[in-house]
Parts: C-alpha cells; sequence; structure tokens
C-alpha cells in the first residue's frame, strides 16, 4: 500500500508542476498573521500525507504547517483530527481546553472537532457548503472564506490580559508643535505610582 501511495504522490507532483494550485481568497494573509503570532499550525486532511504536503507545496503554504493527522493513517475524521493532536503533544505543544480549535470547510470538519470538544471555524470555501451548511453542522463560528478580518488574534488578548498593568501616560505640551510625554505605571498591590521621583499613593 505504501508504494500505491507514494506513485500518488509522484504522479500528483507531475500534475501540479503543469497546474499548479490556486490560493483561496485571504488565505496566505491569515496563515502569515497566525504565524506571526506565534501558532502552531498542524493539518487534519483525509489526503496522504505527501499529497497533502505537495497541494500546500504549490502554493508556498507547506512551511506553515508543521505536524497533521493524515488519510494514509485513517480513515475516520476524527480519527485523523486525533493523530493530529497526538501528533501536536509530541512536539511540546499545548492542546490543553481553550489551546486547540479546528478550520474546516465541510460538515465532516465540524463533526470531527465537535466529536473531541474543540471549536470549529468554517469557511466556506469548499465550494459545495455554505456558510449555512456549515452553521447548521454546528461549527463556532462560520466565515465566507479567509479575508475576513473576524480571527483578530485571541493568544495576543491573552497575553495583554495577563501582562495587563494600570496606568497612565502624562503628555506635556510645550507650545503647539512640541510636546513631551511620559508613561507611569501604578502599583498592582497598592495603587501608589511614581511620577518624577515623586510618589502618589492610592488614598
Amino acid at each position: 500500500i505504501r508504494r500505491i501511495f507514494a506513485r500518488i504522490a509522484e504522479e500528483l507532483r507531475e500534475l501540479l508542476q503543469a497546474n499548479p494550485g490556486k490560493e483561496i481568497a485571504g488565505a496566505r494573509r491569515f496563515l502569515k498573521h497566525l504565524a506571526a503570532e506565534g501558532t502552531a499550525l498542524g493539518l487534519v486532511t483525509g489526503n496522504i500525507r505527501a499529497c497533502a504536503y505537495l497541494k500546500l507545496g504549490s502554493v508556498g503554504f507547506d512551511r506553515f504547517f508543521g505536524f497533521g493527522g493524515f488519510g494514509d493513517e485513517h480513515a475516520d475524521r476524527a480519527q485523523i483530527a486525533r493523530a493530529a493532536l497526538a501528533a501536536a503533544q509530541a512536539a511540546g505543544i499545548d492542546v490543553a481546553e481553550g489551546a486547540v480549535c479546528l478550520v474546516g470547510d465541510t460538515p465532516f470538519d465540524v463533526a470531527a472537532g465537535r466529536a473531541l470538544g474543540i471549536p470549529v471555524i468554517g469557511v466556506a470555501t469548499g465550494g459545495r457548503y455554505g456558510v449555512e451548511d456549515l452553521r447548521k453542522s454546528g461549527a463556532t463560528i462560520t466565515v465566507a472564506d479567509y479575508s475576513s478580518d473576524y480571527y483578530m488574534s485571541q493568544r495576543t488578548s491573552r497575553i495583554a490580559e495577563e501582562d495587563h498593568v494600570y496606568g497612565a501616560i502624562v503628555v506635556e505640551l510645550e507650545d503647539e508643535k512640541r510636546f513631551h510625554f511620559r508613561q507611569i505605571q501604578a502599583d498592582p498591590e497598592t495603587g501608589s505610582f511614581i511620577d518624577l521621583g515623586k510618589k502618589y499613593n492610592a488614598d
């Protein structure tokens, strides 16, 4: 069976050389955004591993995905998703509740995510299923394609919340064209702060 998979991959390689894949609207921007945030990206696909990376490589997306679950390992989509989670965990990636979501374009993807208790972002780019189909199948969020700005980073907001402190910026206007500003931070325990060498207490 491995020889058959290898032959399929070789034929796909030749086909893609003549007819490279086409980028889905907004996908490159979306992936770059996630990569910049340090998000670990993996594949959950019914394709065999070699074919999956060949398809992604034809549009320059293969570099974004470091692990995954594939159709040459399991036939059931939920099992493929479990294999992807196991691969992520083996790589030292946090797969705890709330740290993972699944992005898919079919109700089968949605069902796989739901079977594992993972939030699912339904993206209606597959052509066969629309936003409403994905919503009805139970997707947590549905969008038409990857051009939406709806995916604002939760990782960034979590980091900001963890690092949050009370403070202020003081702006001093010298004249109409010149100004000076400085930042002050309050002590999180007492609420006191120091500005220009003088300490101010919360009371």
